[in-house]
Order: C-alpha cells, then sequence, then structure tokens
C-alpha cells in the first residue's frame, strides 16, 4: 500500500509539473537572448538536468554568481586556472568555473552519478573540461556501486583550486577523511578548496532552540529545520537528522571533527563563510569552508 502511495504521488507531482516544464523550456528560450554579460548562465540547463537540491532557474543562476565570486577571490590568478569540481552533478560549478580557466585552464568533474556525467559531456564540449566517473559506494547517491573506497584518477598536485558543493554533508566519517586525504593529494602547493558543511558550531548551537520551538510549535520533522541530534561515528563528531532514512541524506560535523579532517594533511583552515542554514545571513545555504594547501 506504501508503494502503491509513493507512485501516486509521484505521478501526480508530474503531471502538475507540466505546465512548469513548459514553461521553463520558453522562458528560457526567450529569457536566454537577453543576457548581456554574463555569458557562462546561458549554459544553464532546463528543469529535468537542474538537480542536487537546486531546481529553480534563478537559484541556478544565483548559486552560480556566488562561486564565480568565491573562485575570483581565491584563485591564484585571474585565467589558465586548473579546478577540481568532486561531486560535479549536472555542472553547476562548472558554471562558475568557466571565466577563469582562459585558454590553458582545465576543469575537471567527478562524480558517483554516470546519467549526470552524461548530460555535463553534452553541455560541456570544448577540450578544457573533462568529466570523470568514480565507481564508488554513497548510500543516498550511489547505493549499488562497489564499497571499496578508490583514489581520485588525477595527477598529484594538478590543480590550483578544488570545489565540492554539497559533497562532505552527504558522506561518512570514514569517507569523509579518506577523500580529505585526496583534496591535499591533488592541490599544489599554496592551493585552496572550497568545501561546503553544515559545521555545528556555536552558531548552530545558538540557533538549536528557534529550530527546535518552530518544528514542536507545527509537530513537523520537516528537514527545512534541520536539527543534527543523531551521532552517526565512531568519534560523535559527525551527526544527522532524526528524520533521515540513512545518514548519507545529511550529515553535520562539529568543530572537531572538522579539524579532524585535516589531520595529517598540509591542509589548513582559513576561513569559514557561514551559512544562512543556521538562521543568519550567509554568503549560502551551507558554510562554505576555504582550506589552504601549505
Amino acid at each position: 500500500m506504501q508503494s502503491l502511495l509513493t507512485m501516486l504521488k509521484s505521478w501526480v507531482r508530474a503531471v502538475l509539473d507540466l505546465p512548469y516544464l513548459l514553461a521553463d523550456v520558453l522562458f528560457l528560450a526567450r529569457d536566454k537572448r537577453r543576457v548581456l554579460r554574463t555569458r557562462n548562465i546561458l549554459r544553464v540547463p532546463h528543469l529535468p538536468q537542474r538537480r542536487g537540491g537546486k531546481r529553480a532557474y534563478g537559484e541556478w543562476c544565483h548559486v552560480t554568481g556566488i562561486f564565480q565570486t568565491l573562485l575570483h577571490a581565491h584563485l591564484p590568478r585571474p585565467t589558465d586556472n586548473c579546478i577540481l569540481d568532486a561531486g560535479c552533478g549536472t555542472g553547476l560549478l562548472a558554471l562558475a568555473a568557466e571565466p577563469w580557466l582562459g585558454d590553458h585552464g582545465r576543469y575537471v568533474g567527478l562524480d558517483v552519478s554516470e546519467r549526470d556525467l552524461a548530460f555535463c559531456r553534452r553541455h560541456f564540449r570544448e577540450p578544457h573540461f573533462e568529466f570523470v566517473h568514480l565507481p564508488i559506494y554513497n548510500q543516498q547517491y550511489a547505493a549499488g556501486q562497489a564499497r571499496d573506497r578508490v583514489r581520485w584518477p588525477v595527477a598529484d598536485a594538478a590543480f590550483d583550486m578544488v570545489t565540492a558543493l554539497s559533497v562532505w554533508t552527504h558522506l561518512n566519517e570514514d569517507d569523509a577523511v579518506f577523500y580529505f586525504k585526496e583534496i591535499d593529494r591533488v592541490l599544489r602547493p599554496g592551493g585552496a578548496a572550497l568545501i561546503t558543511f553544515f559545521v555545528l558550531d556555536d552558531a548552530y548551537q545558538q540557533s538549536l532552540p528557534l529550530r527546535t520551538d518552530r518544528a514542536a510549535r507545527y509537530h513537523t520533522t520537516d528537514k527545512r529545520w534541520w536539527v543534527f541530534d543523531k551521532p552517526c561515528s565512531q568519534s560523535g563528531a559527525w551527526l544527522c537528522p532524526t528524520w533521515a532514512e540513512c545518514p548519507e541524506v545529511a550529515v553535520g560535523v562539529t568543530p572537531p571533527g572538522l579539524a579532524m579532517l585535516t589531520t595529517g594533511t598540509a591542509l589548513r583552515v582559513e576561513r569559514i563563510y557561514p551559512g544562512n542554514w543556521k538562521e543568519q545571513p550567509g554568503v549560502y545555504f551551507q558554510d562554505v569552508v576555504l582550506l589552504r594547501k601549505r
């Protein structure tokens, strides 16, 4: 019965989305003719390919602009940069990276989804874009793939920047530690990483009464309240919400956990841009952690 209800809800949602899909096709065709100064947003895809928790056209443009600005602030040069994007999805950060590649730069997108990578290869055809499949397991996004962790198939010290948009928010502790060492390996000395997290710091703790009061008032466990109240690691530094069907749906990390990630690496946290998920103004929704390799 439950599976039947799920199928029915999915069918109803698809029917209700039809006018939106048509409007999206017509709107983007006309809107992109009016783009004068931001050429990279001409690549914002149509609704079926806007995945990864951001579906609205305006939000794709907005987030592209945020990370284009952060890249500008922390890349070593204005052009010809080499950027590795872990968890590239359908290419949102490829859009943000494009202005900084120049003629001799390089963007490599890694992802566990063959479907998303196939789209990216069709959508970004220039030779300085490359998209690579990672055949690794993730309980939320790639439950059917091998459980062995594999190193990223790129050379040591080959990149000026590593980015990861909402990737470490879906990794368990062991995977998070393993792939932080990969960030360290592939970055050049002086290179930087922009990684988004749910950091469970003092600002998060101060916002908890507001979250829990709202959840109790509305009798809801809706994820928008973002209460990470269930330990999901041996160290206790990784937590998930009780509503999560599996921990990798949404993972938060404490400050000691964040420090643990850099242990044994040349990476150091240089700055944290707080996210607006903590009921405060923020650069982006999640916390953006800037790391630098010594």
